[in-house]
């Protein structure tokens, strides 16, 4: 609806010499709705601006999310990693469970909860393909 504004402000003003009929009544009229349809197009400017200025602000808080998404899950591995390990590690500190055990095996099993987490987080793809074709099998099945 936005055209030009100087054309539609010379018919406002230059009504007359387009209509014949120099009735008030009409020329009121035809201002009138001319007006309405000025701030009509003001609101629709309005409008559109502030949809634009929306759609950004959207694009910058979905940048943000992504980023803490990411901080999170950084976050998420390294308590991962850092979990097993310590709870074998307090099971192992426990007076009579390190009695039975010896230190070879208490430090082979820390090792140990100390390397799975690491492969879980950092080389997941055997355990995406196992699971991947379970999937697909059951899918089949079906």
């Amino acid at each position: 609806m936005s055209g030009n504004k100087e054309s539609r402000n010379r018919l406002k003003n230059n009504h007359s010499k387009m209509y014949r009929h120099s009735d008030e009544v009409t020329t009121s009229t035809i201002n009138e709705f001319l007006d309405r349809l000025v701030k009509i197009e003001r609101h629709e400017d309005k409008m559109i601006t502030s949809m634009v200025r929306l759609i950004e602000s959207t694009e910058k808080l979905n940048r943000r999310i992504e980023g803490l998404t990411w901080i999170m899950l950084v976050l998420t591995a390294i308590t991962f990693i850092i979990s097993i390990p310590n709870t074998v590690a307090t099971i192992m500190g426990i007076p009579r469970v390190s009695d039975i055990v010896s230190v070879e095996i208490i430090l082979l099993s820390i090792t140990l909860s100390a390397i799975v987490p690491v492969l879980l987080i950092f080389y997941p793809r055997w355990l995406i393909a196992k699971w991947w074709g379970k999937l697909e099998k059951t899918l089949k099945e079906e």
